[in-house]
């Protein structure tokens, strides 16, 4: 869906994952965000940016984002 995404808008896309199903999204995206989780580490290990909890997506997006 991120290919499909990125080839139709050509624009920057963000995936968020929290499982080894994740993976391959978080690896096609420009920015790929990890959530250590109740599946495993396999995405948060794999992404750009690890996460340890969803709350703390708003400060990664908001202020890191912005910072970049």
């Amino acid at each position: 869906m991120v290919k499909f995404i990125q080839q139709q808008t050509k624009s920057i896309c963000l995936a968020i994952g929290d499982g080894g199903n994740d993976v391959a999204m978080i690896n096609s995206a420009n920015i790929g965000i990890g959530i250590f989780g109740k599946e495993g580490q396999q995405a948060a290990l794999s992404s750009d940016i690890s996460i340890t909890e969803f709350q703390h997506l708003k400060r990664v997006m908001f202020w890191h984002g912005r910072n970049s």
